[in-house]
């Protein structure tokens, strides 16, 4: 104990095996070896002693909790669980503990008592409480998750990461009032980025205050003019309320910061279409198709407006190279299959089994 004190550790377990070797029952030893063996990273070693301990029947707090952290580190959380158990007492005064304890209880599927261990950190530490937030909304308990990145933002070095994160599990859990609420709270606080306010305009748009979606989604344009998402959020709004002009002149918009976007050719062909432009929406899909040549998308767009410009067989001649290169992809293979029966094909002809393997 004295060399463990002074920092000498493998002299001290040496002299620790030596006290093993006389008594092969004496648990102070094995106690001390088994944390020391723990602190070097030794964990197989360290499961060994401490294993012993608890077989002797002399285990305590700091026994449970070094064997449950080796459990822990190798990934075995069902064995780790009951002895996170055993050790609550000293756990609690232990923040990175409790994370692992939740985190096990997570990975056991026990969401619950996971909430329930972590409510156990400490009001002020932000940083844990972030990270409890993170494990959570990785497990699906999204809720419970927006609660802990809520407690986290007061004092959070970035409170705008954690009030994003809040209002992203609000809207994952589809409970846009609160969502609204706690990004309104944000926004009031002066934390704006382009990303919460599109966050904050998917609420809007889900519970039908389009207006408010279109508002915010402009403002988050605004601050970031080259991120795509946000003007093909805006045109679509636009398409689904019949205003294509206006859906058309977000994306060009869009398309004068970012004129190397696929995704923004793609849906200006999408409104071109539903506008009734089938010569501009083709271009908007061939200049897509030029930019991703590797995106089933462009060519399933130009399969569908070929066939509704009676151009079947060019539709057809297309679509048979993308469904090879992209056999995995369903729309491909249908819309294929859909030129080829509308190019007029014989019912008896290879192109009719082509068809049906589709």
């Amino acid at each position: 104990i004295a060399l463990t004190g002074v920092g000498r550790v493998d002299e001290a377990n040496a002299r620790f095996r030596e006290a093993i070797r006389i008594d092969p029952a004496f648990h102070p030893a094995l106690k001390e070896l088994g944390i020391n063996e723990f602190k070097k990273g030794r964990l197989k070693e360290a499961l060994g002693s401490l294993l012993q301990v608890i077989k002797l029947g002399h285990a305590d707090e700091t026994t449970h909790l070094c064997v449950a952290e080796v459990y822990f580190a190798q990934q075995d959380m069902r064995a780790a669980i009951p002895h996170f158990e055993k050790s609550r007492n000293l756990l609690i005064r232990q923040p990175v503990s409790i994370l692992r304890f939740a985190m096990s209880l997570l990975d056991q599927g026990e969401p619950e008592k996971a909430a329930a261990v972590l409510d156990q950190l400490p009001a002020n530490d932000a940083m844990s409480r972030f990270e409890a937030g993170m494990a959570l909304g990785r497990s699906g308990a999204h809720v419970e998750a927006a609660r802990f990145f809520a407690s986290a933002r007061k004092t959070y070095p970035d409170p705008l990461a954690a009030g994003y994160n809040q209002v992203l599990m609000l809207v994952t859990a589809r409970e846009y009032d609160q969502a609204l609420v706690a990004g309104q709270e944000l926004l009031n606080e002066g934390q704006k980025s382009a990303a919460l306010l599109s966050l904050i305009a998917r609420a809007y748009m889900e519970t039908g205050r389009l207006e408010q979606a279109v508002a915010a989604l402009r403002e988050a344009a605004g601050l970031d003019p080259v991120a795509i998402e946000n003007y093909v959020a805006l045109a679509m709004i636009c398409l689904e309320r019949g205003n294509d002009d206006l859906g058309i002149e977000i994306i060009d918009v869009g398309l004068h910061h970012r004129p190397d976007s696929p995704v923004l050719h793609l849906h200006r062909g999408v409104l071109m279409a539903a506008k009734g432009d089938t010569n501009e929406a083709e271009k908007g899909f061939e200049t897509a198709r030029a930019l991703a040549p590797d995106s089933p998308m462009p060519y399933t767009a130009l399969g569908i407006i070929w066939m509704q410009t009676g151009k079947p067989e060019k539709a057809v001649e297309v679509l048979r190279d993308a469904a090879r290169r992209n056999r995995n992809d369903h729309v491909i293979s249908y819309t294929f299959s859909l030129a080829l029966i509308r190019s007029g094909i014989d019912p008896m002809s290879p192109e009719a089994r082509e068809a049906v393997n589709a």
